[in-house]
């Protein structure tokens, strides 16, 4: 059963500029830690974090919580190889709310030049 979808559209000239006026204190505030060492590496950082964004607010707006709670930027992350499919890092606190209602993400990520998006569906496996 679907418990919640959500999507996010980002534009990337958005974080580009963020990333020119700030350096990379916004990523860092934002970032989960495994997402910051990745970024640090990117060789497309505002993409890249463009990306890490979308996933944050889609799965947010999956669950129908907004950044309240349990969950914060940094306890929701992006994870990708580039050859499988992407998924969703979630710190220990929002992990056990998952695991205790039973919840499944699937998500989706795309990019072009000026945009990327995230599509989040997130299962309950248990009713």
């Amino acid at each position: 059963m679907i418990y919640g979808i959500g999507v996010d559209i980002v534009d990337v000239n958005r974080f580009r500029a963020i990333i020119e006026r700030h350096g990379d204190k916004f990523a860092e505030r934002v970032l989960a830690t495994i997402e910051y060492s990745t970024y640090l590496q990117h060789n497309d950082q505002p993409t890249y974090l463009s990306k890490c964004w979308a996933v944050k607010e889609a799965f947010v707006k999956a669950m129908g919580t907004g950044f309240t709670g349990i969950y914060n930027k940094k306890d929701i992350a992006y994870g990708s190889t580039g050859d499988t499919r992407p998924w969703i890092i979630l710190s220990n606190s929002a992990r056990n709310e998952v695991v205790t209602l039973n919840l499944k993400t699937n998500l989706s990520v795309s990019d072009e030049s000026s945009n990327a998006v995230a599509f989040v569906i997130v299962e309950q496996t248990n009713y």
